[in-house]
């Protein structure tokens, strides 16, 4: 990825999604060498937050801020990627959203790691793409789509399923959507 092609830092986060076992840590690593890029692996809490915002409110409060800031870095995934919250940074965000909570953190989690622009390679977050869109409408989403075939016989080696058919569907429904997401 070329430096042009990653867009200026003033540019949203970039997401990448897939069906699982489709490929997206193998890209999602790939995007992390690139020097300005730091991709954070498998939050899965981003969504989950912001339906529950409500329970922080108001955000412009400083106090409820930093409340959700540490229950975002306290999730396991975050832990796993060593979020962590500086709680003035935090408290210094004039009428705070959950957009703007989210973007200190993982800015500074990317800062951290020598990198200016953040990214998350969350699979599961295809089916997410429409609330991820609406939080992070500058946002940059990379869907991978890998052979429906090739992805039932990496699921079904791990054992996690055994059933192409049910495979094939699911598969199938998903690429769908997020094909629909991609051209709206």
């Amino acid at each position: 990825m070329s430096d042009e092609g990653l867009g200026s830092v003033e540019h949203g986060p970039v997401f990448v999604t897939g069906y699982q076992r489709s490929g997206t840590t193998l890209l999602g690593n790939i995007m992390d060498r690139h020097p300005r890029l730091a991709i954070f692996v498998e939050s899965f809490f981003l969504p989950k937050y912001q339906y529950a915002r409500q329970l922080y409110a108001p955000l412009s409060k400083p106090d409820n801020a930093v409340r959700l800031a540490l229950a975002l870095a306290n999730e396991p995934s975050a832990r796993l990627n060593g979020l962590e919250v500086d709680r003035d940074r935090i408290e210094a965000l004039p009428n705070a959203s959950y957009r703007d909570i989210v973007d200190v953190l993982m800015r500074d989690w990317a800062v951290s790691r020598g990198k200016e622009r953040w990214g998350d390679k969350s699979p599961g977050y295809l089916s997410k793409l429409p609330v991820l869109r609406r939080v992070f409408p500058d946002g940059r989403f990379v869907h991978i789509i890998r052979d429906g075939r090739d992805v039932f016989m990496s699921v079904k080696r791990l054992g996690w399923e055994s059933d192409p058919v049910k495979v094939a569907l699911e598969w199938s429904r998903t690429v769908r959507k997020a094909r629909r997401f991609g051209q709206a």
